[in-house]
């Protein structure tokens, strides 16, 4: 997720380089998603090749006077876990306001997931209100804001691989918990704010 030219929301990166790096590069949890027991969703070969993956993916979108919706899903978790990985996305018109929704459903009671959000290097955050919400600050000083519920929220430390030779460090967002009842729900928000607060 960009705003104008400044990236805020990333993955790790894909250039090439290391072949150690090139491996970590497509793990899921390199990427900003949910992750089951920081297992892949698929395989990933010894040749850095994919190997099983989803077989149903599902991608539906909506659009009405410029305000998107997405709704997806996909199996990658179902043979290793019973859990089908559902997400909702709606991006306001003004682009000022990402809301996401992420469910776990069919099983898998006790297993843990992460919900992580990989930021660009430049990106400052910070945990506020008793671990609450996330205030990001890009470097025009615009401020944003993450809120959750469904899970506990973190910083944990990153990488960022996008350019050759360069292993820049970042943070990430964690929201994770446990799958009781054989399904979860993780509701989050992400909204320009028009002042940047701590």
């Amino acid at each position: 997720m960009s705003v104008g030219r400044e990236r805020m929301i990333v993955n790790c990166g894909a250039h090439p380089g290391d072949p150690e790096w090139r491996t970590a590069q497509r793990l899921t949890a390199a990427h900003s998603t949910l992750v089951v027991e920081d297992t892949n969703s698929s395989e990933i070969m010894p040749d850095g090749a994919l190997g099983h993956g989803p077989t149903v993916v599902l991608c539906r979108r909506q659009e009405v006077d410029g305000n998107l919706w997405l709704e997806l899903s996909h199996d990658g978790y179902q043979p290793r876990f019973g859990l089908i990985h559902h997400r909702r996305l709606y991006l306001a018109a003004t682009g000022e306001e990402l809301r996401g929704e992420d469910r776990l459903s069919g099983g898998g009671a006790g297993r843990r997931f992460a919900i992580r959000f990989h930021l660009h290097p430049q990106v400052q955050a910070s945990i506020v209100q008793s671990a609450a919400s996330v205030l990001l600050k890009l470097p025009s000083g615009s401020g944003w804001r993450l809120r959750s519920s469904g899970g506990t929220v973190a910083l944990e430390p990153s990488v960022y691989l996008g350019r050759a030779g360069e292993v820049r460090r970042g943070q990430q967002i964690v929201i994770s918990g446990v799958v009781e009842g054989g399904e979860v729900t993780v509701k989050w928000g992400l909204r320009r704010e028009t002042k940047a607060k701590a």
